[in-house]
């Protein structure tokens, strides 16, 4: 036959039963107390994040509102137009190119009277290789390249046009002077 566990031996006093169950009563007592000082503290530090990510927020923009007025009037153009570039741009880098460029757009007056113009954003070409000629070859010019070894160089200046061809005196087609 088997055991059931949950019979109590015959060896256990029954006063053992209650100190442990007191002990165990005890223990969840000051997991829930701790339980409740930690949540106590999550709260806190919450409230005191929000704060903080607010400050920080306030600062930042104040940050950027300075750094914007500060382009503004190196660029020359009034620290009220600040306001219009930042509503249009809330994200933008704020940079004097940046600014001049949006000055440009909105064609805006610095405070001399002069208007502003973008900055230069232009493409520089990149050569690679050396160019081809693109003058003609004289007869002269083919025989020194014949005689050079530059067979593809001549074949490739007929094809493309660029050999000069003399004048025949007698008329082409029929073979006849």
């Amino acid at each position: 036959m088997t055991e059931n566990p949950f019979d109590l031996d015959d060896d256990v006093e029954a006063d053992e039963e209650p100190s442990e169950a007191a002990g165990d009563n005890s223990s969840f007592a000051e997991l829930r107390k701790a339980y409740k000082r930690t949540e106590r503290q999550n709260k806190a530090f919450e409230k005191e994040l929000t704060e903080l990510r607010e400050f920080k927020t306030t600062v930042v923009q104040e940050q950027r509102k300075g750094q914007i007025e500060s382009v503004f009037t190196e660029v020359g153009l009034s620290p009220k137009h600040a306001l219009l570039f930042e509503k249009v741009n809330p994200e933008a880098e704020i940079t004097p190119e940046v600014v001049q460029t949006f000055a440009a757009e909105y064609d805006l007056i610095t405070q001399a009277g002069a208007s502003v113009e973008a900055p230069a954003q232009g493409f520089t070409p990149v050569t690679t290789g050396t160019p081809s000629s693109v003058s003609t070859l004289t007869n002269e010019d083919v025989k020194k390249m014949l005689a050079a070894g530059e067979v593809d160089a001549v074949r490739k200046a007929f094809e493309g046009g660029r050999v000069e061809q003399p004048e025949v005196p007698w008329p082409t087609g029929d073979g006849r002077f």
